[in-house]
């Protein structure tokens, strides 16, 4: 410990040298990320052109359709899209404002993390001893590299949000429960504030920030009760405000955890939950272990367990992590900090890392999960002066955190080029079909529709049962040259034995284009009536209703392209009968018109006019403006038609 003159010296109101030091974590951190903040937008970013289709964000009716616009959680996330509203109003748009943003979050998220560690230690150890550590914890969760597909995704800012409420709702309960002892009133209110409010507005920004009453129940049982030695609570306080959630959140995930909702997955829920055993300690082997080189994005290729030794480290995985989680347990009283960042890290996946039938791997569920896990190292080393001499101590942190910063800047160069970040990826991730997917959809932007040729080829020959390869090998060679002449017929083959899903759904969209466009050698409208025939008539395809709905739209469109309007009317009843949606419809209706086939396109309208009307808040706000539309497509038509009869 310090002796108070040291302890004073340190000391100097704003400019106090330690506040120095947390804004330096921060330009550094800035600094390393900056040349990532030139990269574009990537896959799910696109979602945000949804303001296109609105018109721009002009008064409260466009307001409403943008946040109900959103389909994923449950709540929609307004508190995330709200935010990237600061940055845009139309489309396109550039990436880079969006991508400042977020790594403006990021640093926020620091200086809260910084807050929190500094508050949580204090006034337990001296002022030298909880800076250090909050300062340390806080550059090595800043700098990881591991936090880089977090902070550059403009999407994954949903995350980020709700991880930065979730560490102010921390920070508040920390401060409600030390004041419990003086003053139990305000102490409970700034508890319960911190529990109600930034709970709801974690959940806002995406729905696992519903956690954190959770992992104030591993602070509770961990540090308050070990380490502070606080009082405890209220019982009924306590099985009100933090167990009822934590039970309800367990329910919940127990509900979506079942088999029935894993109908689209390529993995059932037994193989999920093994191969999440190895997810979980690979992400803590890449968060300790800077120079390794993670996955990334586009990890679809994660090998998976099918039983407890195949692979065989399934099973030393769930014993690690069991034997982890008892550990943190059974020695809490102890090592009340250890097992508080051991228990929080599980806890925080508790939702995207188990049953729920979600992707297998993605780097952001660990943004707030892993916020911790330095914490107990970097108390150790301080308090057990296992590292006496100052100046070593300052050496290996500079050379750790400088570790850090250095890979991070490694990463960011490589997002800040679209080209090097999609051949990374692809060259990370050999056998991830998003991975090579995106690599050569990146190729045909630039023009070299010949180099994407080339990678899906190669990827056909790593996976020829893949589908989805055949169909973009199409697509890229017709805007290269000329489809060769067995193309079709392999692909036609390979549906027959093993169709693509919903996921290829779009470029099956772009091929129906560009054959209307006849821009294309070798591939006609026939062509794809075939290939979306064999689609449909497989065997597996209408036990997914809004796939089979999809297929029939996309069927009845290129109908229309091949002169068959009636044909494609009977392809939009049969769309309509498995997946009802009135946008769909009307879009059906505009094809008609589109086609001039006025007469058919009013009386699909009429149809269309009675499908079932959402009714939910939100589908109600996606579908505000439908009578308008309606109205304003059916004078259109009705104008369409005189002009024509008059010709």
């Amino acid at each position: 410990m310090v002796n108070n003159a040291k302890e004073t010296a340190h000391k100097g109101g704003f400019f106090d040298f330690r506040r120095i030091l947390l804004l330096l974590i921060c330009s550094i951190a800035v600094g390393v990320y900056w040349p990532g903040v030139y990269s574009t937008f990537l896959l799910d970013d696109y979602n945000l052109k949804v303001i296109s289709e609105i018109g721009g964000i002009n008064d409260l009716r466009s307001l409403w359709r943008y946040l109900a616009s959103d389909l994923s959680g449950i709540t929609g996330r307004p508190i995330s899209n709200l935010s990237f509203l600061i940055n845009y109003n139309s489309w396109p748009t550039s990436p880079f404002p969006f991508k400042v943003t977020n790594l403006v979050i990021h640093c926020c998220c620091g200086i809260l993390l910084y807050l929190f560690v500094k508050k949580l230690l204090d006034p337990r150890y001296s002022r030298q001893h909880s800076n250090w550590v909050a300062l340390f914890v806080t550059a090595y969760w800043v700098l990881n590299p591991l936090n880089v597909s977090t902070t550059l995704y403009v999407i994954q800012r949903m995350a980020m949000l709700s991880a930065m409420f979730a560490i102010i709702g921390l920070i508040l309960y920390i401060h409600g429960r030390k004041l419990l002892a003086q003053d139990k009133v305000r102490g409970y209110i700034w508890m319960t504030t911190a529990i109600i409010l930034c709970t709801s507005l974690a959940i806002m920004s995406k729905e696992n920030g519903a956690l954190l009453p959770i992992l104030i129940l591993t602070l509770e049982y961990t540090v308050i009760r070990y380490f502070l030695k606080l009082s405890p609570l209220h019982r009924i306080w306590q099985v009100f405000f933090l167990w009822l959630p934590t039970i309800t959140v367990v329910l919940l995930t127990a509900r979506y955890s079942t088999p029935a909702f894993y109908a689209e997955r390529s993995f059932t829920l037994s193989e999920r939950l093994l191969t999440e055993s190895r997810v979980l300690l690979e992400y803590l082997y890449y968060w300790f272990n800077p120079l390794a080189i993670s996955r990334g994005v586009l990890a679809s290729d994660y090998p998976l367990s099918t039983n407890l030794l195949s692979p065989w480290t399934t099973l030393p995985a769930l014993f690690a992590i069991s034997g982890s989680i008892l550990w943190a347990v059974w020695k809490r009283h102890r090592y009340p900090l250890a097992s508080f960042a051991i228990l929080f890290f599980f806890a925080g996946h508790l939702m995207e890392s188990t049953g729920i039938p979600l992707e297998i791997y993605f780097e952001h569920r660990n943004y707030l999960p892993a916020v911790f896990l330095a914490l107990p190292i970097a108390h150790w080393v301080v308090t057990t002066n296992v590292i006496r001499r100052r100046k070593l101590l300052t050496a290996l942190t500079i050379i750790i955190l400088g570790t850090q910063a250095f890979q991070t800047l490694q990463l960011t160069k490589i997002w800040g080029n679209d080209l090097k970040l999609a051949a990374w990826w692809a060259h990370h991730n050999p056998n991830a079909t998003r991975a090579q997917d995106y690599f050569a959809s990146t190729l045909s932007k630039i023009g070299r529709h010949d180099l994407a040729v080339q990678v899906l080829e190669k990827a056909i020959l790593r996976k020829p049962e893949n589908s989805h390869y055949y169909l973009h090998l199409i697509f890229a060679e017709c805007k290269y040259k000329s489809i060769e002449p067995n193309r079709i017929s392999n692909l036609m083959k390979q549906l027959s034995e093993s169709p693509v899903n919903k996921k290829s759904y779009p470029l099956l969209e772009d091929i129906v284009t560009i054959a209307s466009s006849e821009k294309c050698k070798g591939l006609s409208t026939s062509d794809v009536l075939s290939i979306l025939d064999m689609l449909t008539k497989h065997k597996d395809s209408k036990r997914d209703f809004d796939s089979y709905g999809q297929l029939m739209h996309m069927y009845g469109a290129t109908l229309l392209l091949n002169q068959q309007p009636k044909k494609a009317i009977e392809s939009f009843t049969q769309s309509q009968k498995y997946r009802p949606n009135i946008q769909t419809g009307l879009e059906q209706v505009a094809l008609l018109g589109t086609h001039r086939h006025y007469n058919l396109g009013l009386s699909w309208l009429k149809k269309v006019g009675q499908i079932h009307r959402p009714q939910s808040i939100r589908e109600s706000g996606r579908s505000w403006d439908i009578d308008a539309e309606i109205e304003h497509l059916r004078t259109q038509l009705l104008k369409d038609l005189a002009k024509s009869i008059n010709k």
